[in-house]
This record gives C-alpha cells, sequence and structure tokens, in this order.
C-alpha cells in the first residue's frame, strides 16, 4: 500500500504540470518538437524496500522524497526545454527578419550608390572623349595656321600704315 501511495505523490506534480501546460498555450510553438526519448529504453523499476533489507540489485536506492524531487525536476526540465526551443526559435526568427530587412535596405542603398557612379562615370567619359575631341580637332581660330595668317595680315597692315604715314609726311616735288 505504501508504493502505491509513493506512485501518487510521484505523478501528481506531473499531472499538475500537465494541466498548467494545456491551460496555457505558447504563443508561437514551433513546428515539431521531438518528443523525449527513454534512454535507456525499458520500463522503470521501482522495489520497495524496507529499512535493513538486502537490495535486489545493484543501482541506487533514493528514499521517497528525493525520488519525489528527482521526478519534479525532470518534469521541470522538461518544460524548460520545450520554453528554451520556442523562444529561441522566436529570437531566430527575429533577427532573421532583422537581417533580411538589413539585407535588403543594403541593397536598395547599394543599387543607389551605384547607379549614382554609373551615372557619374557616363558624365565623366563623356566629357573626356569631348575634350579629346576638341583636342584633335580644334575650332578654326585657335589653329596655327590661323595664327600665322592673321600675323602676316597684321604685320603687311602695320608696314602699310607706315609707309602710307611715311609718304605722307614726305615734300611732293
Amino acid at each position: 500500500m505504501r508504493w502505491l501511495a509513493l506512485i501518487l505523490l510521484w505523478l501528481a506534480p506531473a499531472l499538475g504540470f500537465a494541466q498548467e501546460a494545456a491551460s496555457t498555450p505558447s504563443p508561437d510553438p514551433p513546428a515539431a518538437l521531438p518528443p523525449i526519448q527513454t534512454i535507456p529504453p525499458g520500463d522503470d523499476v521501482i522495489t520497495p524496500l524496507r529499512k535493513g533489507h538486502v537490495a535486489p540489485f545493484t543501482g541506487q536506492l533514493y528514499d521517497p522524497l528525493t525520488a519525489l524531487r528527482w521526478a519534479n525536476w525532470l518534469q521541470q526540465y522538461k518544460y524548460r526545454l520545450q520554453w528554451d526551443v520556442e523562444k529561441q526559435v522566436s529570437v531566430c526568427r527575429v533577427e532573421k527578419t532583422y537581417r533580411d530587412e538589413l539585407l535588403a535596405a543594403e541593397e536598395k542603398r547599394a543599387g543607389a550608390v551605384e547607379k549614382d557612379l554609373t551615372t557619374r562615370l557616363e558624365r565623366s567619359e563623356q566629357a573626356r572623349l569631348d575634350a579629346e575631341e576638341e583636342a584633335r580637332n580644334p575650332p578654326w581660330y585657335s589653329t596655327t595656321t590661323f595664327g600665322v595668317v592673321i600675323g602676316v595680315v597684321a604685320t603687311a597692315v602695320v608696314f602699310g600704315v607706315a609707309v602710307a604715314a611715311v609718304n605722307s609726311t614726305r615734300p611732293t616735288l
């Protein structure tokens, strides 16, 4: 009869946790958590002993309060694991969303910068081509031939004016 009371005491917290977990839904549960596996597989062996009796097998012997404490810990860790996994999944989801938004913003900024640099490069290249074209084909008034012709004509005009001035100061006979 005592062992039945021990089992009931052992299972009572588990039932309480199960009811509490069922009554409070998680905000965003993960898709599928793998079930907790029993390692090593097999059923639990609980053998009630009285003080002074010889243990029927080698192992560890827990008093009822210690066994109850260990059972509670295992249940709490089971739910804590599930909660930690759900929390970490939601944190990862938020981080992924943040990184995706950051990547989109960086791609948009990089596209704008690339477009601006491409436009500037095209303008610079066009200015360079225009400067090279002007250097190869200067306007007619910037050529050496035009300068020489202007120099010769100006010299002839100055010479002609000087001759006319000298002739006008001479007495006529």
